[in-house]
């Protein structure tokens, strides 16, 4: 169960354009979030908004005006919000699959002392000692 929880949050977590984790995520007008790279190439690929001065879409099509419209296209994506939300969420999930693995790789303190190279996962079958945190 847990694993279908993590592959749904990675699922609101991926870019519709890359298939990857959001990398520096920013969310459009029409509230679809992608990573700003990936907006800056879609951009360069539709000359129909660098006429318009608007980054259409990916997903819905809607257009999002550039406010600085003058400025090289190239720097059009880097005027778009960023998702700070998104982004949190994309760092907490990091930093909770980081713990989970460093809580998996825990010695007990006598089998640290003894320089014991396996580690345990839940108790120390030398010293019976939990390794829970």
């Amino acid at each position: 169960m847990a694993t279908s929880q993590i592959e749904k949050v990675r699922e609101f977590l991926t870019c519709v354009i890359c298939q990857e984790l959001y990398t520096d995520p920013c969310t459009l007008r029409c509230d679809h979030t992608f990573c700003r790279k990936c907006v800056k190439g879609y951009i360069q690929t539709r000359p129909d908004a660098v006429q318009s001065k608007t980054i259409p879409c990916a997903f819905c099509r809607q257009d999002t005006k550039v406010t600085h419209p003058r400025r090289p296209v190239e720097e059009w994506a880097g005027q778009i919000k960023p998702s700070i939300i998104i982004q949190g969420l994309i760092d907490s999930q990091e930093s909770a699959t980081t713990t989970a693995v460093d809580d998996t790789n825990k010695n007990c303190s006598l089998c640290d002392r003894l320089g014991e190279t396996t580690p345990g996962t839940s108790w120390c079958p030398e010293c019976e000692e939990t390794l829970f945190v």
